[in-house]
């Protein structure tokens, strides 16, 4: 007797949008490669900007110090915060360089609204570090991919990166409740003597 032939697998929204991710990822070039394109894009558009006079200015009134009234300043500030990080650390991979690049920015500006650079820096990190596992600006990307295609030849940039992918969306939705139940709602330090609130600039 022949056996019965077997229902397609019916796939849920998230398992279509993570195939539509692994696509997509596979048609990226090599982690090497995609680094120097972006290397060179961000050299071209520099020297556009400075050829062009850009600048960005600053949104805030003559003479005003620290933000508006009706403007963002709880700690909900800092989930957005979070989630900047976490992009931005999809093109550019290291931790020490991207803090150099934020933190002469925010440190400064969240530090006017009243808090602590090292509440600052421990929101950061969690942005940081929960997409790691999913750029290929990763500096262990490349070794994970070519130690993952020892044991399957078809597997690409993509299909690691799907794969990756609700780890990521897991770690970063946990680390971020964390930080604010510790920090806001225990009220705890983020570490030995560290505040939590600086005094804001009047």
């Amino acid at each position: 007797m022949a056996d019965a032939p077997a229902r397609p697998e019916r796939r849920n929204a998230f398992t279509r949008f993570l195939d539509t991710v692994e696509w997509l990822g596979n048609l990226l070039p090599h982690p090497v490669t995609l680094f120097a394109l972006l290397a060179l894009g961000i050299i071209l558009l520099s020297g556009l900007f400075g050829w062009m006079g850009l600048a960005v200015e600053d949104p805030r009134p003559a003479g005003a110090r620290g933000v508006a009234d009706d403007g963002m300043t709880g700690p909900l500030l800092f989930f957005v915060f979070i989630l900047m990080c976490a992009v931005i650390n999809l093109s550019l991979g290291s931790a020490s360089a991207q803090w150099a690049v934020t933190a002469p920015i925010f440190v400064p500006m969240l530090m006017l609204i009243g808090y602590s650079p090292e509440v600052i820096q421990a929101a950061y990190r969690i942005g940081d570090s929960t997409t790691n596992i999913i750029t290929p600006m990763m500096s262990y990307f490349g070794l994970i991919l070519a130690w993952a295609t020892r044991y399957d030849r078809k597997l690409g940039v993509g299909t690691l990166i799907a794969m990756m992918l609700p780890y990521s969306i897991f770690f970063i939705l946990l680390w971020s409740t964390f930080f604010f139940l510790w920090t806001f709602g225990l009220e705890l330090p983020v570490g030995p003597g560290s505040p939590t609130y600086y005094p804001a600039a009047e």
